[in-house]
């Protein structure tokens, strides 16, 4: 039988994903001041961001070894968890107000992405009896 990530983890996911979050944003804003261009400056604080979450996440959160096997399926989740953000945030803004929307969408997106990397990204060892 497999073990479960405890509270411990999905509390270090949760601070992991702030620290992530401020260094993504952080990013988002320098690369605002240095470039002067809104779109590139969004897109590489996202890639920061993202970054900065798998090595917090492979490290701290899940206590696991790099690979670029858990990289791959954790760029993979992160992908797709961005898009999925982006289809629920689309769906939902005209039809609630905007920051619930937002808020929502985020929501979905760390469900997604805790559910997934904890299970397939980085995946606790079955135990032998």
């Amino acid at each position: 039988m497999r073990k479960k990530h405890g509270l411990g983890t999905r509390s270090r996911f949760a601070f992991s994903g702030l620290v992530n979050t401020l260094a993504g944003l952080f990013a988002i804003f320098l690369f605002q001041i240095l470039l002067n261009n809104a779109s590139i400056a969004n897109m590489l604080g996202y890639l920061f961001g993202g970054a900065v979450g798998y090595f917090m996440h492979t490290r701290y959160t899940f206590r696991a070894e790099f690979s670029s096997d858990n990289f791959r399926i954790y760029a993979l989740i992160w992908l797709t968890g961005i898009g999925l953000n982006l289809l629920v945030l689309n769906s939902l803004i005209g039809h609630i107000y905007p920051l619930v929307a937002q808020f929502l969408s985020v929501c979905i997106f760390v469900v997604y992405s805790y559910f997934l990397q904890s299970r397939f990204a980085y995946p606790r060892p079955s135990r032998r009896p």
